[in-house]
């Protein structure tokens, strides 16, 4: 970024202009700190079992909370679990609860001690944008994934 100051400043608009370029490139090298990045699209907020959440016994349910409205239909929510051999882990009823449009759920069956991860795909309901992403769990000891 290259900034050039005006070539007639006086008094105060001199200070002006200094203060300007001065919170500019704050700004720019430490972004953050003043200014906080707003996300335009559906984000996984958090779930259960937790991303790289090491648990005691297997989940019934895996559930997602979003930080939008998910949209039903077209392949929208869905969810694939895999355990660590990259096989299918059977999932049913895949639903978004009626009480919360941000939280999606599902049954899981066939889970035992092991590292699992879930992948996951949800089409926003407030600007139709679709996200997909994955995380890990392990069930059982051991360290967490």
């Amino acid at each position: 970024m290259i900034l050039l100051a005006p070539r007639r400043l006086h008094g105060r608009a001199v200070w002006r202009w200094y203060i300007a370029v001065c919170f500019a490139l704050l700004v720019s090298l430490v972004p953050g700190v003043i200014v906080h990045q707003a996300s335009g699209h559906a984000e996984l907020e958090r779930a259960s079992p937790p991303p790289d959440g090491l648990l005691a016994a297997p989940p019934r349910q895996i559930e997602l909370w979003m930080t939008e409205r998910v949209a039903e239909g077209g392949g929208s929510p869905a969810l694939r679990l895999l355990d660590e051999t990259g096989k299918a882990v059977p999932v049913s009823n895949l639903r978004i609860d009626p009480e919360n449009p941000r939280h999606v759920i599902a049954d899981a069956a066939g889970i035992s001690t092991g590292t699992y991860t879930v992948i996951w795909s949800m089409r926003s309901a407030d600007d139709g944008h679709t996200l997909t992403g994955s995380f890990a769990f392990r069930v059982g000891t051991g360290r967490a994934p």
